[in-house]
């Protein structure tokens, strides 16, 4: 809503072909507060078994990579599908599968939202 506020856009507005300027500021501003995630996800990845942390490095990277997309383009993100291609995405599974046996660099989670600890104790069994 601030960004929206900032720019004095309405949220019904913002497929409006004329805030493609403003849309490619917000995603640009998204995939930047999203980078300190994926760098987070990364370390968490390391904790998974194999197959979640190749499935997680995985979608960071494509996804990652069609954000970046996204950014590059500009206001033009809009006018087609942003998407990697399968050569693309084959070098990035390859460099996921490396990444999953690396191991990652250390947990920086300052300024990141963490969900708060809470005690098991008291909580009632599992179902």
């Amino acid at each position: 809503q601030a960004w929206l506020s900032e720019f004095s856009m309405a949220e019904a507005d913002i497929a409006a072909p004329g805030h493609r300027h403003t849309l490619a500021i917000f995603a640009q501003r998204l995939i930047s507060l999203a980078s300190a995630y994926r760098l987070s996800a990364r370390v968490g990845a390391a904790r998974l078994a194999l197959r979640s942390r190749l499935a997680v490095l995985c979608a960071d990277a494509i996804y990652g990579a069609i954000g970046d997309k996204v950014v590059a383009r500009g206001p033009n993100a809009w006018e087609k599908r942003v998407h990697v291609s399968k050569a693309g995405k084959a070098y990035l599974i390859a460099r996921a599968g490396m990444r999953s046996i690396a191991a990652p660099a250390p947990d920086v989670r300052t300024g990141l939202w963490t969900r708060p600890r809470q005690s098991l104790k008291g909580t009632g069994s599992r179902s």
